[in-house]
């Protein structure tokens, strides 16, 4: 039987092979593709250095490189320690005070297979929560996510979602409003808007920040929108408390609005201006 050990770097292997783009292997002039990881004694690590021709690497990088050795990091199977002692029938005693008990990997696997034969026997698989939706690492091959739900399918099914936690309102609403959903529908392309666009409005947004954060790595094709639009000199309006990331990028063409107390007020203001004029609010 593979070691489980052995089974997890192996995974990890398939998930960084397939963290570097094509582009990015290796090549003569870079042989191993990426700049490497620089460690200290003892193997741990120091910082990671970004591709050498990355012009928006990501602000991750050296979270990365922490996120290994830090505190929070659960490193050994836990359980809470009254359900521990009386299983199931604990409910909600010692929760938020209870410490939690180290166990091995065999006692937690023990106890987990034994939850999920009582509640599919007791009530129905559909009693089973399987759509946790947040366990994701790059490559689908070691995905947590996908790796529980074969398990649970193999016990029967389970209850999952619908739609994310990224848009779900969104999705929802919008096909009452627009008609469409359009939240995951084809978008402005970066083509048309450094074509057109004379003034960007940031309202709320940081998309320098936001557009860092994606399942699996960073998506480059805005940071070269912003850059492109920055290069015409394109004019940009922050309105939010902070003065955003972005705007920061723009230097003096970036403009700032600190709502207060709250960016409603704004709304209102704008929209019974342009009902008051006859016109619709653009």
């Amino acid at each position: 039987m593979t070691n489980r050990r052995n089974l997890f770097r192996a995974a990890g292997a398939l998930a960084g092979a397939a963290f570097i783009p094509a582009a990015h292997a290796a090549s003569p002039k870079h042989p191993s593709g990426m700049n490497g990881v620089r460690t200290l004694k003892g193997g741990r690590i120091k910082r990671i250095e970004p591709f050498k021709r990355d012009l928006a690497p990501s602000l991750r990088l050296q979270t990365f490189a922490q996120q290994p050795y830090n505190h929070a990091r659960i490193r050994h199977p836990m359980v809470r320690k009254s359900w521990l002692e009386k299983g199931h029938r604990a409910g909600g005693e010692g929760r938020e005070s209870d410490p939690f008990v180290r166990v091995s990997w065999e006692k937690a696997a023990k106890l987990v297979a034994g939850e999920l034969k009582r509640v599919r026997e007791t009530y129905d698989p559909g009693a089973i929560w399987g759509g946790s939706y947040g366990w994701m690492r790059t490559s689908s091959v070691g995905n947590a996510r996908n790796l529980l739900q074969r398990v649970l399918n193999l016990n029967g099914g389970y209850t999952t979602y619908t739609g994310d936690y990224s848009t779900g309102c969104a999705q929802v609403v919008l096909p009452y409003v627009i008609g469409s959903n359009g939240v995951y529908e084809q978008v402005t392309s970066w083509e048309l808007i450094n074509e057109k666009t004379e003034l960007v409005v940031l309202w709320g947004a940081d998309p320098t920040i936001t557009n860092d954060i994606d399942w699996c790595t960073t998506i480059h094709e805005n940071a070269g929108g912003l850059r492109a639009l920055k290069a015409r000199g394109v004019n940009v309006v922050a309105i939010n408390p902070l003065k955003p990331d972005t705007a920061e990028c723009f230097g003096d063409k970036a403009q700032g609005i600190a709502p207060r107390p709250t960016d409603v007020a704004i709304m209102l203001g704008r929209t019974s201006r342009a009902c008051a004029s006859g016109s619709s609010p653009k």
